[in-house]
């Protein structure tokens, strides 16, 4: 639960969604839009490697906050129609890799 997340239901348009930290570590979501023709896979292979052409288009991109666990937050965007990438890019209090290496790479669909 503490490295994974889904995102559903998002529309085009002006949007609330909840982000709710479920584990104990604080997390942030970062959404970019995938390239047409690129895949979800395509973006974990360049998040690994850095190799190659970046599959994501960040003028279709969003941040959150930093919220610690357990915590909720509405956040309102501007989303367009389209495939989307929401990655955790930070690492443990502890330290170690960021999130992101740990599998919080999800995809998303913007109808």
């Amino acid at each position: 639960m503490e490295y994974s997340f889904n995102a559903t239901g998002l529309k085009a348009g002006k949007t609330k969604f909840t982000f709710e930290n479920k584990g104990k570590e604080p997390h942030f979501v970062v959404a970019t839009g995938i390239k047409p023709g690129k895949t979800i896979d395509d973006v974990k292979r360049f998040i690994q490697t850095e190799k190659g052409e970046d599959p994501v288009e960040d003028e279709r991109g969003f941040n959150t906050a930093v919220v610690d666990g357990g915590v909720k937050q509405v956040v309102e965007v501007e989303m367009k129609m389209g495939k989307y990438a929401f990655l955790r890019s930070i690492p443990d209090r502890k330290g170690g890799p960021p999130h992101v290496a740990k599998g919080m790479v999800s995809e998303a669909t913007v109808e």
